[in-house]
């Protein structure tokens, strides 16, 4: 995983986005592209990669040349005249390698930056998976209490009439209609969470917290069930931030010994990051 220094260097910006699994879900895969595209954390963490990799052209070029005019107050004589302006050009040359090193620790930095941006991504993307699958959740709770509450309104005609017509009891036309009140006291519960899932999707997509989301339609459900050990592992392969600290001190190692005798840290899937 580490192996990758330069390679964020050199590749586009849309090949830094990784994927994130939908499930077959249209409606979830929507609002998804556009929490990345208009998040302000993701915004920011983006540009901060982009201020480390612009840093990295600069940490390789040689110094600004120097230029410097003199004027004389007082002509001074030489051998081939008087002299009354002197002009010259002036170019530091660092030591042997040191441009290159300077290099290598402005790309770890900007790989550092691109394992953090996309910590920010996945995190956002995390909030929203979670938001929208409340939302689905009361979606689908909203309508099966519509059609129960439909049944028991029915079923209520029907036991008014019965007790109008002296062949039924009052009691079953009162537990109908407490049934009633009931499922109608859950359906406002129910709105009202949709609310809270609908401000919370909206903030993560820098979007006015009224702002109406579409019902959710429900998918087939994702058989995965991985072994907690499996999660253990993918986890610590893939997370942007472990990789991102492990770039950090490998960084702090090479600025404090930029040539050889410092020791690599190990990757948690057990490669060793090159300079």
């Amino acid at each position: 995983m580490l192996l990758r220094l330069g390679v964020w260097l050199l590749l586009p910006v849309a090949a830094l986005a990784q994927t994130h699994s939908t499930y077959g879900d249209p409606h979830l895969a929507e609002l998804i592209a556009d929490a990345l595209e208009r998040n302000p954390q993701v915004r920011e963490a983006f540009a901060h990669y982009q201020a480390a990799r612009a840093r990295v052209p600069q940490a390789t070029a040689l110094p600004d040349p120097m230029l410097s005019v003199t004027q004389h107050a007082r002509t001074p004589e030489t051998r081939v005249g008087p002299q009354t302006t002197l002009v010259s050009v002036s170019q530091r040359f660092p030591w042997f390698g040191k441009l290159s090193d300077q290099g290598k620790l402005a790309a770890k930095r900007a790989s550092v930056q691109a394992e953090l941006y996309e910590a920010r991504r996945a995190e956002v993307v995390r909030q929203l998976k979670l938001a929208y699958f409340d939302l689905r959740y009361i979606d689908q709770a909203l309508v099966i209490a519509g059609e129960e509450t439909e049944l028991l309104e029915h079923y209520e005609t029907l036991a008014q009439a019965r007790y109008s017509q002296g062949a039924g009891l009052q009691q079953s036309v009162v537990k109908l209609q407490a049934e009633i009140t009931r499922l109608l006291n859950r359906t406002r519960e129910l709105e009202r969470q949709r609310v809270d899932a609908e401000s919370v999707l909206n903030t993560l997509r820098d979007r006015q917290p009224d702002e109406p989301i579409a019902p959710a339609t429900p998918t087939e459900r994702p058989n995965v069930l991985p072994e907690a050990e499996e999660l253990y592992a993918v986890g610590r392969e893939h997370r942007p931030e472990i990789t991102a600290a492990f770039l950090q001190i490998e960084t702090e190692e090479k600025a404090i010994h930029p040539r050889g005798g410092n020791t690599i840290p190990t990757s948690p899937s057990g490669r060793r990051g090159a300079m």
